[in-house]
């Protein structure tokens, strides 16, 4: 019994570091990849059950962005291109490491 539970919390645990870790990973393609979004389409990619999370996770982690008129802005979000690491290689190893973290848990 003691066993099933913390096996049941590491296990809640470790979903819950994934689904943050790619909700930070999605936050970060978008704030490249797009000028704005609608407030709802924003709340929806990153996974989101109300606007009121996605607001606080803006003001807590996404410093940068902007909400304004219902939509997101991402326009300070954009940085320098990293250097030394190809997209496609980056895509591959977060794909390898995700596998492993679903082989773990």
């Amino acid at each position: 019994m003691v066993s099933e539970l913390c096996h049941m919390r590491h296990t809640s645990t470790s979903w819950t570091l994934l689904a943050e870790t790619i909700r930070d990973e999605i936050a970060d393609c978008s704030g490249q990849a797009y000028d704005h979004l609608p407030v709802d389409g924003t709340r929806k990619m990153l996974m989101f059950s109300s606007e009121q999370k996605l607001l606080e996770y803006i003001s807590e982690i996404q410093h940068e962005w902007e909400v304004q008129n219902h939509s997101v802005l991402f326009h300070m979000a954009k940085v320098q291109p990293r250097v030394g690491i190809q997209a496609h290689q980056m895509i591959k190893r977060s794909l390898c490491y995700a596998r492993e973290l679903e082989r773990v848990v």
